[in-house]
């Protein structure tokens, strides 16, 4: 079945089918949302008939942090030979 996903970096279809995971949750990707309503998730099933209506059981969105930056690497830092040949 596939699923027309509109997020803040466009437009894309993924196609999932409902009979298989077991039951389970299928995931459809990660997509950025900005606020507001121009963002949404079409649910279709490709067939042009009229009348025809298209159905998921479910649609769960779960809200993913942004991605951390790790801290820069320190700098000035020096490193030389001690007498027992370790670091100093």
């Amino acid at each position: 079945m596939p699923f027309v996903i509109n997020y803040s970096g466009g437009s894309t279809t993924v196609y999932a089918n409902q009979q298989t995971n077991d039951g389970n949750w299928s995931v459809l990707g990660t997509f950025n949302f900005a606020a507001g309503t121009a963002g949404n998730i079409r649910v279709t099933d490709a067939i042009p008939e009229s009348g025809g209506v298209a159905m998921a059981d479910g649609i769960k969105l779960v809200f993913a942090s942004p991605a951390t930056v790790p801290p820069a690497a320190p700098s000035g830092l020096t490193a030389g030979a001690g007498s027992s040949g370790g670091l100093t």
